[in-house]
């Protein structure tokens, strides 16, 4: 089964300057990893704006896994706005942490 992607010049552009990989590989690959770490299946939603959510299991806290300080004050700066509204955007994201969004 090819992929035939929806702007194919935008497409290749990406793979000529190393942005992607390979064409059409992004929602296998989103299926893939998302079925390997969280155990479930992602949801796409498509409309005027097209919508991804990946549910993401709890760490194991007995894992003996040690957050970088990095981590750790990201977490700080995000966890109290998820508790609050429930979901969080990259661009709120970015102005919590101080961040450029990449």
């Amino acid at each position: 089964m090819a992929d035939y992607p929806k702007n194919p010049i935008l497409a290749r552009f990406f793979v000529n300057i190393g942005l992607a990989d390979q064409l059409g590989s992004g929602v296998r690959n989103l299926y893939k990893y998302t079925k390997i770490y969280s155990g479930s299946e992602p949801e796409l939603l498509e409309g005027d704006i097209f919508k991804t959510t990946v549910l993401l299991t709890v760490a194991d806290i007995k894992t003996g896994d040690k957050l970088s300080p990095a981590e750790e004050n990201f977490l700080e700066l995000i966890l109290p706005y998820l508790k609050e509204n429930g979901k969080i955007d990259a661009k709120t994201a970015s102005s919590l942490t101080g961040k450029a969004l990449s």
